[in-house]
Protein backbone atom coordinates (compact mmCIF):
# COMPACT_ATOMS: atom_id res chain seq x y z
CA UNK A 1 0.00 0.00 0.00
CA UNK A 2 3.01 2.27 -0.39
CA UNK A 3 2.82 5.48 -2.40
CA UNK A 4 -0.20 5.72 -4.66
CA UNK A 5 -0.56 2.02 -5.23
CA UNK A 6 -4.16 0.93 -5.69
CA UNK A 7 -5.73 -1.15 -2.92
CA UNK A 8 -6.55 -4.68 -4.02
CA UNK A 9 -9.40 -6.83 -2.73
CA UNK A 10 -6.90 -8.56 -0.44
CA UNK A 11 -5.72 -5.19 0.89
CA UNK A 12 -9.32 -4.28 1.60
CA UNK A 13 -9.87 -7.52 3.48
CA UNK A 14 -6.80 -6.80 5.59
CA UNK A 15 -8.03 -3.29 6.38
CA UNK A 16 -11.49 -4.61 7.28
CA UNK A 17 -10.21 -7.26 9.66
CA UNK A 18 -7.18 -5.62 11.26
CA UNK A 19 -7.19 -5.32 15.07
CA UNK A 20 -5.69 -1.83 14.65
CA UNK A 21 -8.47 0.47 13.37
CA UNK A 22 -6.60 3.54 14.64
CA UNK A 23 -3.68 2.60 12.42
CA UNK A 24 -6.05 2.41 9.45
CA UNK A 25 -7.36 5.84 10.39
CA UNK A 26 -3.84 7.27 10.42
CA UNK A 27 -3.16 5.83 6.96
CA UNK A 28 -6.44 7.23 5.66
CA UNK A 29 -5.65 10.65 7.08
CA UNK A 30 -2.21 10.55 5.47
CA UNK A 31 -3.81 9.97 2.06
CA UNK A 32 -6.44 12.66 2.73
CA UNK A 33 -3.78 15.25 3.55
CA UNK A 34 -1.74 14.34 0.45
CA UNK A 35 -4.82 14.94 -1.66
CA UNK A 36 -6.47 17.90 0.08
CA UNK A 37 -4.11 19.29 2.68
CA UNK A 38 -5.26 19.77 6.24
CA UNK A 39 -8.78 20.79 5.25
CA UNK A 40 -12.16 19.35 6.16
CA UNK A 41 -15.49 20.09 4.50
CA UNK A 42 -18.90 19.92 6.10
CA UNK A 43 -22.42 19.79 4.77
CA UNK A 44 -25.30 21.05 6.92
CA UNK A 45 -28.38 19.07 6.00
CA UNK A 46 -31.91 18.32 7.11
CA UNK A 47 -34.00 15.25 6.38
CA UNK A 48 -37.51 15.00 4.97
CA UNK A 49 -39.36 11.67 4.78
CA UNK A 50 -42.62 12.36 2.89
CA UNK A 51 -44.02 8.92 3.82
CA UNK A 52 -43.11 5.85 5.81
CA UNK A 53 -45.73 3.70 4.09
CA UNK A 54 -43.93 1.05 2.05
CA UNK A 55 -44.81 -2.02 0.01
CA UNK A 56 -41.43 -3.62 0.73
CA UNK A 57 -40.70 -5.84 3.74
CA UNK A 58 -37.00 -5.52 4.52
CA UNK A 59 -35.78 -7.53 7.47
CA UNK A 60 -33.73 -4.72 9.00
CA UNK A 61 -36.25 -1.90 8.62
CA UNK A 62 -37.76 -0.24 11.70
CA UNK A 63 -38.94 2.77 9.68
CA UNK A 64 -41.67 1.59 7.34
CA UNK A 65 -45.29 0.66 7.92
CA UNK A 66 -47.79 -1.11 5.72
CA UNK A 67 -50.94 0.38 4.24
CA UNK A 68 -53.47 0.81 7.04
CA UNK A 69 -50.83 0.37 9.72
CA UNK A 70 -51.06 2.32 12.96
CA UNK A 71 -47.69 4.04 12.37
CA UNK A 72 -48.22 4.96 8.74
CA UNK A 73 -48.14 8.62 7.75
CA UNK A 74 -47.88 10.61 4.52
CA UNK A 75 -47.38 14.36 4.09
CA UNK A 76 -49.14 16.41 1.45
CA UNK A 77 -46.80 18.69 -0.47
CA UNK A 78 -48.00 21.78 1.42
CA UNK A 79 -47.41 20.14 4.80
CA UNK A 80 -44.00 18.85 3.73
CA UNK A 81 -42.96 22.41 2.86
CA UNK A 82 -44.24 23.72 6.20
CA UNK A 83 -42.38 21.01 8.13
CA UNK A 84 -39.20 21.64 6.20
CA UNK A 85 -39.43 25.40 6.74
CA UNK A 86 -39.20 24.88 10.52
CA UNK A 87 -35.62 23.63 10.27
CA UNK A 88 -34.27 24.97 6.97
CA UNK A 89 -32.58 28.33 7.41
CA UNK A 90 -29.92 29.92 5.20
CA UNK A 91 -27.27 28.07 7.21
CA UNK A 92 -28.60 24.74 5.91
CA UNK A 93 -27.03 23.65 2.62
CA UNK A 94 -28.80 20.40 1.75
CA UNK A 95 -32.18 18.74 2.03
CA UNK A 96 -32.04 14.93 2.08
CA UNK A 97 -35.32 13.33 0.96
CA UNK A 98 -36.05 9.61 1.08
CA UNK A 99 -39.11 7.60 2.05
CA UNK A 100 -41.17 4.48 1.65
CA UNK A 101 -42.31 2.90 -1.60
CA UNK A 102 -45.92 4.03 -1.89
CA UNK A 103 -47.57 3.68 -5.32
CA UNK A 104 -49.86 6.70 -4.85
CA UNK A 105 -46.86 8.99 -4.40
CA UNK A 106 -45.77 8.93 -8.00
CA UNK A 107 -43.61 10.97 -10.34
CA UNK A 108 -45.92 13.99 -10.33
CA UNK A 109 -45.96 14.17 -6.53
CA UNK A 110 -42.16 14.19 -6.36
CA UNK A 111 -41.91 16.76 -9.13
CA UNK A 112 -44.35 19.14 -7.43
CA UNK A 113 -42.63 18.59 -4.08
CA UNK A 114 -39.19 19.51 -5.45
CA UNK A 115 -40.59 22.60 -7.17
CA UNK A 116 -42.33 23.76 -3.99
CA UNK A 117 -39.22 23.22 -1.86
CA UNK A 118 -37.03 25.15 -4.30
CA UNK A 119 -39.59 27.96 -4.38
CA UNK A 120 -39.45 28.16 -0.59
CA UNK A 121 -35.65 27.77 -0.28
CA UNK A 122 -34.03 28.55 -3.63
CA UNK A 123 -30.47 28.01 -2.34
CA UNK A 124 -31.03 24.51 -1.01
CA UNK A 125 -29.36 21.48 -2.61
CA UNK A 126 -31.95 18.72 -2.98
CA UNK A 127 -30.48 15.25 -2.59
CA UNK A 128 -33.39 12.86 -3.05
CA UNK A 129 -34.56 9.42 -4.10
CA UNK A 130 -32.43 6.32 -3.72
CA UNK A 131 -31.94 3.97 -6.65
CA UNK A 132 -34.66 1.65 -5.30
CA UNK A 133 -37.09 4.58 -5.24
CA UNK A 134 -36.23 5.62 -8.78
CA UNK A 135 -36.75 2.02 -9.91
CA UNK A 136 -40.11 1.89 -8.15
CA UNK A 137 -41.28 5.21 -9.61
CA UNK A 138 -40.18 4.10 -13.07
CA UNK A 139 -42.19 0.89 -12.79
CA UNK A 140 -45.29 2.61 -11.42
CA UNK A 141 -45.26 5.31 -14.10
CA UNK A 142 -44.16 2.95 -16.90
CA UNK A 143 -41.52 5.52 -17.83
CA UNK A 144 -37.80 4.88 -18.40
CA UNK A 145 -35.63 5.76 -15.43
CA UNK A 146 -33.77 8.36 -17.49
CA UNK A 147 -37.00 10.20 -18.30
CA UNK A 148 -38.11 10.10 -14.67
CA UNK A 149 -34.78 11.51 -13.51
CA UNK A 150 -34.86 14.17 -16.23
CA UNK A 151 -38.24 15.40 -15.04
CA UNK A 152 -36.97 15.59 -11.48
CA UNK A 153 -33.87 17.50 -12.54
CA UNK A 154 -36.06 20.07 -14.25
CA UNK A 155 -38.05 20.36 -11.01
CA UNK A 156 -34.94 20.96 -8.88
CA UNK A 157 -33.28 17.63 -8.08
CA UNK A 158 -29.53 18.18 -7.58
CA UNK A 159 -28.17 14.75 -6.60
CA UNK A 160 -29.23 11.29 -5.48
CA UNK A 161 -28.38 9.32 -2.33
CA UNK A 162 -27.22 5.73 -2.61
CA UNK A 163 -28.96 4.68 0.60
CA UNK A 164 -30.63 1.30 0.81
CA UNK A 165 -27.76 -0.42 -0.97
CA UNK A 166 -27.16 -2.67 2.07
CA UNK A 167 -24.62 -5.31 0.97
CA UNK A 168 -24.16 -6.38 -2.65
CA UNK A 169 -23.99 -10.14 -1.99
CA UNK A 170 -27.06 -12.06 -3.16
CA UNK A 171 -26.84 -14.33 -0.12
CA UNK A 172 -27.27 -11.42 2.26
CA UNK A 173 -29.86 -9.54 0.21
CA UNK A 174 -32.06 -12.64 -0.01
CA UNK A 175 -32.39 -12.54 3.78
CA UNK A 176 -32.59 -8.85 4.64
CA UNK A 177 -33.99 -6.97 1.61
CA UNK A 178 -35.39 -9.46 -0.89
CA UNK A 179 -38.23 -7.08 -1.84
CA UNK A 180 -35.85 -4.41 -3.13
CA UNK A 181 -34.42 -4.03 -6.61
CA UNK A 182 -31.42 -6.27 -7.17
CA UNK A 183 -27.92 -4.87 -6.71
CA UNK A 184 -27.34 -5.17 -10.45
CA UNK A 185 -30.47 -3.11 -11.10
CA UNK A 186 -29.38 -0.53 -8.54
CA UNK A 187 -25.98 -0.16 -10.19
CA UNK A 188 -27.63 0.14 -13.61
CA UNK A 189 -29.86 2.96 -12.36
CA UNK A 190 -26.88 4.69 -10.74
CA UNK A 191 -25.09 4.65 -14.09
CA UNK A 192 -28.14 6.26 -15.70
CA UNK A 193 -28.11 8.96 -13.00
CA UNK A 194 -24.40 9.59 -13.60
CA UNK A 195 -24.84 9.76 -17.38
CA UNK A 196 -27.34 12.57 -16.78
CA UNK A 197 -24.58 14.36 -14.85
CA UNK A 198 -26.15 13.95 -11.43
CA UNK A 199 -23.85 12.90 -8.63
CA UNK A 200 -24.63 10.23 -6.07
CA UNK A 201 -22.97 9.14 -2.87
CA UNK A 202 -22.08 5.58 -1.80
CA UNK A 203 -23.27 3.66 1.24
CA UNK A 204 -22.83 0.30 2.90
CA UNK A 205 -25.04 -0.90 5.73
CA UNK A 206 -22.80 -3.40 7.49
CA UNK A 207 -22.38 -5.17 10.81
CA UNK A 208 -25.30 -7.60 10.55
CA UNK A 209 -24.97 -10.96 8.79
CA UNK A 210 -22.38 -10.15 6.11
CA UNK A 211 -18.81 -11.43 6.07
CA UNK A 212 -15.66 -9.28 5.67
CA UNK A 213 -15.26 -10.74 2.17
CA UNK A 214 -18.77 -9.56 1.27
CA UNK A 215 -17.97 -6.08 2.55
CA UNK A 216 -14.89 -6.02 0.34
CA UNK A 217 -16.91 -7.14 -2.67
CA UNK A 218 -19.43 -4.37 -2.00
CA UNK A 219 -16.73 -1.70 -1.84
CA UNK A 220 -15.05 -2.94 -5.01
CA UNK A 221 -18.37 -2.71 -6.88
CA UNK A 222 -18.90 0.82 -5.64
CA UNK A 223 -15.39 1.84 -6.67
CA UNK A 224 -15.91 0.44 -10.16
CA UNK A 225 -19.24 2.24 -10.40
CA UNK A 226 -17.78 5.58 -9.37
CA UNK A 227 -14.93 5.19 -11.83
Amino acid sequence: MAGWERLSFEDGFLVATTPDPLGVGRLANHVRERLHGNSAFFNVNRHLDPTNVCVASCGLCAFADKYGGSRGRTYAVELAVVITARDVTETVTELHIVGGLKPKLGVEFCKVLFQALKLRSSWIHIKALRMVELDFLSQCSKLPVGEVVGRFMTAGLDSCPRGGAEISADRVRARICDHKASEERGLEIARTVHRLRLRSNCTMLYGHIETPEERGDHLVRLRELQE
